[in-house]
């Protein structure tokens, strides 16, 4: 049989651990609001409109100027000892994979001349400046040269210089070899036009020996005009005239009336001048900005405020010594 005082004592322990529970939920809520607060990092003053701030995770607080980013000073009051521009904030690196971001206003970025481009994939554009000299197209050149030995007796480009046509007289040559190989294309002639009435062998063979005596001809660099005119008795002049085999400028004269020459020796060089090289000379360190028919501008001392353009058609692939 329970007594008051048992019963009293019932009643106040399951008091007690009602309020002890109660007491041990509100500790547990007060610590973490505690640790929530202390763990959370302060957030970073905004730095304001015109500045810039590099955040980095980690690191002491440092000052820098805008136009100058190698001063570094911890005093935020001071000035840049360059420029004497107020410092802005700056955090250093925190180490490698660390986050570090810029931003800047309109203005600030117009101040410190900064610009922006999209990332793209393309040659670069670097001025190369190189010296040469004009000179004439190798591809349009035309020398003379004697096929057999002669005599000048007539030189009708008397200079360097002269603007002359295709087919324009250079000079008239006498040779006996040209003279004996007249004579073999007349008898040849002669005998094929007699051979009409002769057998078929007879025929074929003075059919090869006129175009033998024609061959030999065209091979002393006689026209097709000038060996029918052999050939139908028409010249009857014993020298030879040279003709002009373009047409251009006389750039190289090797005779002088009166001259011998021997098969094979020069006599004078046609270039076409209505088409033009630049002979540019580059370092090897400037060959990798170059490449084959990449647009060139140039500028020429004969027409001075003038610009002219071309294209790179071709590269020597021997470096110069």
């Amino acid at each position: 049989m329970s007594t008051p005082m048992s019963r009293v004592r019932r009643v106040s322990g399951a008091i007690w651990r009602h309020v002890s529970a109660l007491v041990a939920m509100l500790l547990i809520v007060v610590a973490f609001v505690v640790g929530y607060r202390i763990g959370r990092p302060a957030p970073e003053p905004d730095p304001g409109p015109g500045s810039t701030l590099i955040a980095d995770a980690g690191g002491p607080r440092l000052y820098t100027c805008s136009m100058h980013p190698s001063v570094r000073l911890p005093d935020p009051d001071a000035k840049c000892p360059i420029c004497f521009m107020d410092l802005i904030p700056i955090v250093e690196d925190g180490g490698e994979g660390s986050a570090r971001w810029v931003s800047m206003s309109p203005d600030a970025s117009s101040a410190s001349r900064i610009e922006t481009a999209t990332v793209a994939r393309f040659f670069p554009l670097a001025e190369t400046r190189l010296y040469g000299k004009v000179t004439y197209d190798e591809t349009s050149v035309a020398r003379l040269t004697a096929y057999v030995p002669a005599r000048i007796d007539r030189l009708f480009v008397n200079y360097v210089g002269v603007p002359v046509a295709k087919g324009d007289h250079i000079a008239e040559i006498y040779s006996p070899d040209l003279l004996a190989a007249f004579e073999e294309l007349r008898q040849a002639a002669a005998s094929d036009r007699s051979s009409s009435d002769m057998s078929e062998l007879v025929r074929l063979s003075t059919r090869d020996t006129l175009l033998a005596a024609r061959e030999k001809l065209r091979l002393f660099g006689l026209t097709p005009t000038q060996i029918e005119s052999i050939e139908g008795g028409t010249m009857d002049s014993d020298r030879l005239t040279i003709f002009a085999p373009m047409g251009g400028v006389v750039t190289h004269l090797a005779v002088r009336e009166g001259d011998y020459v021997n098969e094979g020796s020069p006599m004078a060089t046609v270039a076409d001048l209505s088409r033009l090289w630049l002979d540019l000379e580059a370092y090897e360190s400037q060959l990798p900005t170059l490449r084959w028919g990449q647009p060139v501008t140039f500028t020429v001392e004969a027409h001075p405020g003038e610009t002219f353009e071309g294209r790179i058609s071709f590269i020597e692939p021997m470096v110069d010594e």
